[in-house]
């Protein structure tokens, strides 16, 4: 209904928003779903027990296990982070002769907690949802952060793909499922034409030695969709155009040695 009204601009649903829920359908999968799972209920015991919580900041040095974050499955994830960083720590701590000595060590939940902690298959469940989860993570922090994150996000996306395929080394049948999930969001509600068109004039981007391998119809569409919406005047989309073509071959004003110096220094879009 407001591009309805106003025929001039665009409409895109909260970038966060949409990132955060690609997140949380990777999460409903059920093998990530219960690591998570047993991860906080390893956090959970030692923070709702303050000798054992002292213990592990002492063998932690302070540094904590659970840290607030944008979204729940951020959270989340950055408590499995944790938990990976801490793993050692955490171990000797439940071999420790201040753990065996302790009333704790001897009550079911302190053992089964242990027992989870030494569960190798958890671990190494772990670090495969960090590898799939931190690109996307990335991402989210980018657009809910100060940073004019629009002529950023649709290569951050393209980014955050290729990280977890080469996470996964390239094997299909295990990044292809986390790539339909992404998509389907991506597709069905996050991208709009100004993205592709923040992601074209954007000169991090642009002037990549694969910026033409990258570009497919769906980016100059893109870019020229807005450029017949926001500038309604074809002499003066006409003029757009011919100063789209100075950009992309690098001439005039575009060619001069500072404009490149600030490709990947200065934020597009931002005003001073």
């Amino acid at each position: 209904m407001l591009e309805a009204k106003h025929k001039t601009i665009f409409w895109t649903p909260c970038a966060a928003h949409c990132i955060d829920l690609m997140l949380e359908d990777i999460g409903k999968k059920d093998w990530i779903k219960n690591t998570v799972e047993h991860g906080k209920s390893i956090t959970k015991y030692i923070y709702n027990h303050s000798w054992v919580l002292n213990l592990m900041r002492k063998n932690t040095e302070g540094r904590e296990l659970v840290r607030p974050a944008i979204t729940r499955f951020a959270t989340n994830f950055l408590t499995l982070q944790s938990l990976i960083s801490q793993q050692q720590n955490l171990k000797k701590m439940f071999s420790s002769d201040e753990w065996n000595a302790s009333k704790w060590s001897r009550k079911q939940d302190g053992k089964d907690t242990k027992k989870k902690l030494f569960d190798n298959l958890f671990w190494k469940k772990t670090t495969e949802i960090v590898k799939v989860a931190e690109p996307l993570v990335k991402v989210l922090r980018l657009v809910d952060g100060e940073k004019l994150a629009m002529g950023y996000i649709y290569g951050a996306m393209d980014q955050a793909k290729e990280n977890i395929r080469v996470a996964y080394k390239d094997r299909v049948t295990k990044y292809g499922p986390i790539w339909e999930i992404i998509d389907n969001r991506w597709n069905n509600q996050l991208h709009r034409p100004i993205h592709a068109a923040g992601y074209f004039l954007n000169p991090k981007y642009h002037y990549r030695t694969q910026f033409g391998e990258d570009q497919t119809g769906e980016v100059k569409n893109g870019l020229y969709e807005c450029l017949e919406r926001m500038v309604p005047d074809e002499m003066q989309q006409l003029k757009v155009h011919r100063q789209i073509n100075f950009f992309s071959r690098a001439t005039g004003t575009f060619g001069k040695n500072l404009a490149k110096i600030a490709r990947n220094v200065d934020q597009p879009g931002k005003k001073f």
